[in-house]
């Protein structure tokens, strides 16, 4: 499902993935593993950018890594096999929340993701409180109700 170990060490030591993101130097503060428990151990909330066809299997370890937790998902997208919205896969998978398209915004500089618990993006506490926290970290993160037409559009524009 993920990195392997030397592929995360690798990463780690050039604090760059030459794979998918050639030429964006990961910040010092950002540690790479290969180990999703460790990983998430502690943790209240986690933000996962992972490519879409991974994101099902990322967020049910994440769900069993981190029961009660917020994990934050900023995969965009439409599932091949079960045509769901980004959202939906989170919703099904038990894990926290999910929508945006965080991965390619940071790359750029721009910084916006959209925090969502499944389809239930009217839980507006949950959604201000990890929006406050990612804003701690310099990251934009926008609550909106009725996700659906914005995950659609994000999911054609890639």
């Amino acid at each position: 499902m993920g990195a392997g170990p030397r592929t995360a060490r690798e990463i780690e030591e050039l604090r760059e993935n030459r794979r998918y993101l050639a030429g964006f130097r990961l910040p010092e503060c950002v540690v790479v593993s290969n180990d999703l428990g460790e990983t998430l151990a502690g943790a209240d909330a986690a933000i996962s950018v992972v490519p879409s066809r991974y994101l099902r299997g990322v967020m049910e370890a994440a769900a069993r890594n981190t029961p009660g937790n917020a994990v934050v998902s900023a995969t965009k997208g439409i599932e091949e096999e079960t045509l769901c919205r980004m959202s939906q896969v989170v919703g099904q998978s038990g894990a926290g929340t999910g929508g945006g398209d965080v991965g390619a915004d940071v790359r750029e500089g721009d910084r916006a993701g959209e925090p969502r618990r499944g389809d239930a993006s009217e839980e507006t506490e949950l959604a201000e409180e990890i929006q406050r926290a990612f804003a701690d970290a310099g990251i934009t993160l926008l609550c909106e109700p009725g996700c659906s037409g914005v995950e659609v559009g994000a999911a054609l524009k890639m």
